[in-house]
């Protein structure tokens, strides 16, 4: 029972393997409409580094949305590779296919 937006920052905190997460304020990769499972909700759009062996790896592009019914609240994350906006939308878009495919109950 936790806030959609406690739960994106709690996800984006967690994530293994990547650090220096920041939002991405490019106005090309904003989520319009964020939410789960047709339940509007929040999220955003961020970027990070892979964690290297040598120290900083490649520079990823994070999408997490969450929302809730008032008992659960349910969190995505994916992560892409980073590049220019074709290079992420075939992940996006399967993203927002599963994103769109919760029921709530």
């Amino acid at each position: 029972q936790v806030s959609p937006s406690a739960a994106v920052t709690a996800q984006l905190g967690s994530l293994p393997g990547t650090s220096q997460i920041s939002v991405d304020s490019s106005p090309s990769d904003q989520l319009l409409g964020p939410g789960v499972g047709y339940r509007s909700g929040t999220g955003g759009v961020y970027t990070g580094y892979q964690d290297a062996s040598q120290g900083v790896g490649g520079e990823q592009s994070i999408y997490a949305e969450s929302a809730t019914d008032g008992r659960v609240t349910v969190t995505v994350v994916v992560l892409s590779p980073a590049g220019t906006a074709p290079d992420k939308s075939p992940v996006a878009q399967v993203a927002d296919d599963v994103i769109n495919s919760v029921r709530w109950s």
